[in-house]
């Protein structure tokens, strides 16, 4: 067991540049295998177990790196989504004289004089922090997040790496005539990075809970713990204990689970997305599967609240009107819709609108029909040739770094929902979803 992350930039970077050359001596195995004759399984699951090593032990953003690789279903196999898919809440601890150091240093008194009962061991560690069983002095049933040691700078410093590489890349963009577009990329990591920093601070995480779980009240497909704040700090933050199986634990066979009680996870999942965010604008960006529970009444218990977005009144209003536009199946005015919301457009109306027009309608596939099935590959692959048809037409219009998360959570949520295969009336629930967060004419329903 560990007793600090690893903070240093050089180190860290040392540990990614050396991981590459593992994995890509792996990978180069697999294809020779493959060649001649021979399975390439092998190689990938070794692969996979190098990724989960390294990770596991880096934290901070790295193991968010793998956390997302894990969820790609449509072009990673399942095997190593398997393999790989224990970052989402299972990687290597820290001790326990650590983590007891740490909420001494924040609550002023150790776990056992604070706790009736802590349990040493943890119940999930994740990224930045690891997670603990406890029951608290008057009964009740917490879970205490603790964040490592060293969290912060594991994070600055893998944010300066990136920092370093998108410069060298603008330099050599500017000797080729693209500086432009170089330095254009830089608002885009500064969203990542300002969120990723704020992540560290579990007194705002717990202020987000409490937002999002105000904004989830009309959607009992939902269920936000409680936030205990006279034991929580910037570095731990303990909530009510929630009882159910993680959605992680589910996806590593969806075929053992009913269909009925996986479209109903994945009512949760479309509630979770939309309800929040088109009622109040609060988005929860980060949806992994190890952030999510599916509770024995069958609501889902929504975890994590680190990675929340608030948007403005005017992105939200965006959302808003692209989704009523899908209930009522009339195409928005494209052009008016980017540029209130703050697109960058270099291309003309033209160019742009049949290929939004073709996304249209594949997002409507769902709510055309009492009957779609989410197992289904097609729309994944017709959706990536569109866009890889129309790329360059598409690399002229900039979004706003605003929407970068929400980009973020639409396609995690669009692969928990492939994962989970469910078929049903889909239809029914994203309407139900949309209606009860904007209301049948567009409104808010949000106070």
């Amino acid at each position: 067991m560990a007793t600090k992350l690893p903070e240093s930039r050089l180190g860290r970077l040392g540990k990614i540049v050396s991981l590459s050359g593992r994995v890509g001596g792996s990978l180069l195995a697999r294809t020779a295998s493959k060649l001649v004759g021979k399975d390439g399984h092998w190689a990938e699951r070794r692969t996979a177990q190098q990724l989960v090593a390294t990770l596991g032990q880096m934290k901070g953003l790295a193991q968010k790196v793998g956390q997302a690789l894990s969820m790609d279903v449509d072009h990673i196999p399942r095997e190593v989504r398997e393999i790989i898919s224990t970052l989402q809440s299972k990687s290597e601890p820290m001790d326990y004289s650590t983590i007891a150091r740490v909420i001494e240093e924040e609550l002023g008194r150790p776990p056992d004089r604070i706790f009736e009962t802590f349990d040493r061991e943890p119940m999930a560690a994740a990224s930045l922090g690891q997670v603990h069983r406890a029951i608290a002095k008057d009964g009740r049933e917490v879970a205490v997040k603790v964040q490592y040691p060293g969290a912060a700078g594991a994070i600055a410093a893998d944010l300066k790496n990136i920092e370093i590489l998108l410069r060298a890349v603008g330099a050599v963009g500017g000797a080729m005539g693209a500086a432009g577009a170089a330095i254009k990329g830089r608002g885009y990591f500064d969203e990542v990075a300002t969120q990723l920093t704020l992540e560290t601070d579990y007194l705002r995480e717990a202020r987000s809970a409490e937002d999002y779980a105000a904004a989830a009240r009309q959607f009992p497909e939902l269920r936000v713990p409680k936030v205990h704040a006279d034991l929580s700090t910037a570095r731990v933050l303990t909530m009510e204990l929630l009882h159910g199986e993680p959605l992680s634990a589910i996806l590593r066979d969806p075929s053992k689970t009913p269909n009925d009680q996986r479209l109903q996870i994945s009512a949760g999942l479309i509630a979770g997305l939309y309800g929040p965010l088109l009622s109040t604008g609060i988005l929860h960006a980060d949806p992994h599967p190890g952030n999510f529970l599916v509770l024995p009444d069958g609501r889902l218990g929504v975890l994590d609240f680190g990675s929340l977005k608030r948007h403005s009144a005017l992105m939200t209003e965006g959302y808003r009107e692209v989704y009523r536009a899908l209930l009522q199946g009339v195409e928005p005015d494209y052009e008016r819709l980017l540029r209130m919301v703050g697109f960058e457009i270099h291309a003309a109306p033209h160019e742009y609108c049949p290929v939004f027009g073709q996304f249209f309608e594949l997002m409507r596939l769902p709510l055309r029909t009492n009957h779609f099935d989410f197992g289904d590959a097609r729309v994944v692959r017709e959706f990536e040739g569109v866009a890889r048809k129309n790329a360059p037409v598409m690399m002229k219009l900039r979004p706003p770094a605003d929407s970068l998360l929400f980009f973020r959570a639409f396609g995690g949520q669009g692969q928990n929902l492939r994962a989970l295969g469910a078929a049903g009336d889909f239809a029914a629930i994203y309407g139900g979803v949309f209606q009860r967060a904007v209301g049948p004419w567009g409104n808010s329903t949000a106070a």
